[in-house]
């Protein structure tokens, strides 16, 4: 069996398609994001915050409580220290 020669010379790159990743389309100097891809990931962006968005909102108002809360205890602990001085 023998092997026929290759019209290709030995150590030469084999030539890629125009438009593929190594090689952009002549118009352009290099490979981007797709309108399509960039679609998506500004969708999964809304879809994260719109999860977010309560749990920010009930995160402040548990602030809000725990705010309330301290103030109230300082408000009695001062009380009870000016009614053990018998003011």
């Amino acid at each position: 069996m023998t092997r026929r020669p290759s019209s290709k010379r030995a150590g030469e790159p084999r030539a890629l398609a125009r438009g593929s990743r190594r090689h952009p389309p002549s118009g352009g100097c290099h490979a981007g994001y797709t309108l399509v891809e960039l679609v998506v990931v500004v969708g999964l962006v809304c879809a994260v915050l719109t999860a977010a968005v309560p749990a920010l909102d009930a995160a402040a108002d548990s602030a809000e409580v725990a705010g309330a809360a301290r103030y109230l205890a300082s408000v009695v602990a001062r009380a009870q220290i000016d009614a053990a001085r018998g003011q």
